[in-house]
């Protein structure tokens, strides 16, 4: 699902720690299942691809921070996924409650503050944002819940929902638009159907 690459990266550092291994190439995909059925059957995923190269810190000091993963199982059926078989051709089904992105912000809300909480942080102090890149109006919505300035956000203005591939576009953004230095810390959001939040520091 969408946490699939935080997750994978939470899974790789937690097994550098134990010096079970040195490095970890994290990859993912994404294609639109129902790209043949007419836009409204259409889930709204950009067809993409990104990797990640995770290798241990030189100095001990950059890199990630603490990870925190939430769980709402209140909104479990805000959004339902199935198989429908049609004119004998498999293609998937989706139903979205219409207060989806809501229950998202208020999630989020939730697993930012138990994060700063554990890093004893206030968001004053983290210099950039990297959220999901499900459209730029949730990433609005988002600052304006969040109440930190817009400025702080990453944004790819994606057409689609960059999904399991938000992370690494976003990082990516940030070394090669410069928008932090050294000592900066950041805020990784990525949420999922479930619904599922996973944040994690990242120190520059």
């Amino acid at each position: 699902g969408a946490l699939g690459t935080l997750n994978a990266c939470y899974a790789a550092i937690g097994m550098m720690r134990a010096n079970t291994i040195k490095n970890a190439l994290i990859v993912a995909s994404e294609v639109e299942n129902n790209r043949d059925l007419p836009a409204a059957m259409l889930l709204g995923i950009e067809e993409t691809g990104s990797a990640l190269l995770l290798d241990e810190s030189p100095d001990g000091k950059t890199g990630f921070g603490n990870f925190v993963f939430e769980y709402f199982p209140q909104y479990a059926e805000a959004f339902n996924a199935s198989t429908v078989v049609r004119n004998g051709k498999m293609s998937m089904q989706f139903t979205r409650d219409a207060q989806l992105e809501a229950y998202y912000l208020r999630c989020i809300q939730d697993t930012v503050r138990n994060l700063l909480a554990i890093e004893q942080l206030e968001l004053s102090q983290i210099a950039v944002i990297l959220p999901p890149q499900i459209s730029s109006n949730f990433i609005g919505a988002l600052s304006e819940k969040l109440e930190v300035g817009r400025e702080r956000f990453v944004d790819m203005h994606a057409d689609k929902d960059l999904f399991t591939s938000s992370l690494a576009y976003t990082l990516q953004r940030v070394h090669t638009q410069g928008m932090v230095k050294a000592g900066d810390v950041g805020l990784i959001i990525n949420i999922g159907s479930g619904i599922q939040v996973g944040c994690a520091t990242y120190y520059f």
